[in-house]
């Protein structure tokens, strides 16, 4: 794949940053699905920009509960460099859930049931996120999702914006 300034990819993640600067996110997550040559490689890795504190942050959150689903040795939360992290005006992080390549992660990913694990693990670090940093992640009036006991009422506006992966 041509990742020049003017190929398909590159319009793709300037489109991301488009739709992220007019829907203003207080957190701009985006997910993923990790591949490896080395099918040994397990985990959820969540990248953050080096330069942004917030997005550090929000990163071990996601990190601490998707660890709990997909325990593995590859789990942590890296900066890196990438396009959606370094041209993003919001705090944001980019999830690899696991690695399509080791049968444990891919079970998790491909499996009903494990997808739900992976949402919710996602829901309660937001939450989490919002009680601990209000100003990071703030609630909305037109979602309340059921959460786990103590966390009903909560709000958090998700907002999904299919397209294609960046690695």
């Amino acid at each position: 794949m041509s990742a020049g300034p003017g190929s398909r990819y590159h319009r793709d993640l300037r489109t991301r940053m488009a739709v992220a600067r007019r829907l203003g996110p207080d957190l701009y997550v985006s997910l993923h699905a990790n591949a490896s040559r080395h099918p040994q490689m397990n985990g959820a890795v969540v990248f953050y920009h080096p330069g942004r504190a917030d997005g550090r942050r929000a990163a071990q959150r996601i990190l601490q509960e998707l660890a709990q689903v997909v325990p593995g040795n590859q789990n942590a939360a890296l900066p890196a460099d990438l396009f959606v992290l370094r041209e993003n005006p919001y705090p944001a992080v980019l999830v690899e859930l696991g690695f399509l390549t080791h049968p444990r992660d891919r079970g998790i990913l491909t499996d009903p049931d494990g997808q739900k694990s992976l949402a919710g693990a996602l829901f309660r670090a937001l939450v989490r996120l919002h009680a601990q940093e209000p100003a990071l992640v703030q609630p909305a009036p037109d979602l309340t999702p059921a959460g786990p006991p103590g966390e009903q009422g909560r709000r958090v506006d998700l907002r999904l914006c299919p397209t294609h992966g960046e690695p």
